[in-house]
């Protein structure tokens, strides 16, 4: 991945978790043939100068899971973020049986790929249903009881699932409270935005700036959600 975009963008950055000097030479067809297919997006002059674009991949998110026969988690990302912004994530699950859920895409301003609107399935005055890390929980646990009191907890691995978990409705808010690398979030970041939710730093509260010549890890936490991010990021705040 990190090679065949290098040799299809010359002088593009590119940051990714992994990368082989020595693996196989893979051809790479001409990347502006498929752009007449994007006609129905309205793309029009929508194009960068390349100093401004970075692109954010992990080839396999959920690693430990992988190793473990934990498929369901596993995912494969791609972010492009343009002046630290993310624009357009992709994230797809190899190991996913049905064809119509096995990628997921947005475009911020543009679309997203039809599997992503889904109605959410949390009603409004429910208690919240956490979806954290059941590896690196750290203590988001008790931190979001004492932020919640009455609350549904789901643990699960890989971050390009648990972002998909709260764009699909089956969660309502993402929480990480340890340091995370951003090529596990962009992804996830562009997609929640481009559905009209909102991802932030969870200890401040600040957008998270995935600029190429900025650190490559967050370490003031993570909240994403579709809705009601600031009552929230208030609970956290206010611990």
């Amino acid at each position: 991945m990190y090679h065949s975009l290098k040799d299809a963008f010359s002088g593009i950055t590119v940051i990714s978790e992994e990368a082989s000097k020595d693996c196989d030479k893979v051809f790479v067809p001409d990347p502006w043939v498929p752009v007449s297919n994007l006609k129905e997006y309205d793309i029009g002059d929508d194009f960068e100068n390349i100093e401004d674009i970075t692109i954010w991949i992990d080839p396999l998110d959920a690693t430990k899971e992988f190793t473990e026969n934990l498929l369901q988690y596993v995912t494969t990302m791609v972010c492009i973020a343009v002046r630290g912004k993310p624009v357009i994530g992709v994230i797809y699950k190899p190991f996913e049986t049905k064809k119509e859920h096995k990628l997921y895409w947005a475009w911020v301003g543009r679309g997203a790929s039809p599997n992503l609107y889904n109605l959410p399935k949390h009603g409004g005055n429910e208690p919240p249903i956490l979806i954290v890390s059941r590896s690196h929980a750290g203590q988001v646990h008790n931190i979001s009881k004492i932020a919640f009191g009455d609350f549904q907890i789901v643990s699960a691995a890989g971050a390009g699932f648990k972002f998909l978990e709260v764009a699909v409705g089956n969660a309502t808010a993402y929480i990480h409270t340890t340091a995370i690398n951003k090529w596990d979030i962009c992804s996830g970041t562009a997609i929640i935005s481009a559905l009209g939710g909102k991802t932030t730093s969870l200890f401040d509260g600040h957008f998270i700036n995935f600029d190429s010549s900025d650190t490559k890890i967050l370490t003031s936490g993570l909240l994403a959600t579709m809705t009601g991010h600031n009552w929230y990021l208030d609970k956290f705040l206010n611990i």
